[in-house]
């Protein structure tokens, strides 16, 4: 079912092949801050059973997720969710502000 996976942050373009997985954050595979408030891994993409699915690493931060259908939820703490076919939009917010 699943596929490669495109991400890209800011123009920072990666293509992760099905089996493979990706992480985010401060000191991670795809560094997407240097504030040493944010966590060193906030969260990652992992391609199981077919699927890609987004974890939330972090202990405090909801990665919020938009999917091209409109369709809006929240991975919480330690949790993970499903990653669309038709792509998805994820927008992390640290406090009130958007990352």
């Amino acid at each position: 079912m699943g596929g490669r996976l495109y991400v890209d942050f800011c123009g920072d373009e990666r293509v992760v092949d099905a089996g493979g997985s990706l992480s985010f954050g401060r000191t991670a595979d795809l560094v997407i801050d240097d504030n040493p408030y944010m966590h060193r891994v906030l969260g990652a993409f992992d391609y199981r059973d077919g699927h890609w699915l987004l974890f939330n690493e972090g202990s405090h931060t909801t990665l919020n997720v938009l999917e091209r259908r409109s369709q809006f939820s929240g991975v919480g703490t330690g949790a993970l969710g499903g990653v669309g076919h038709g792509g998805v939009r994820s927008d992390l917010r640290g406090g009130t502000h958007p990352l």
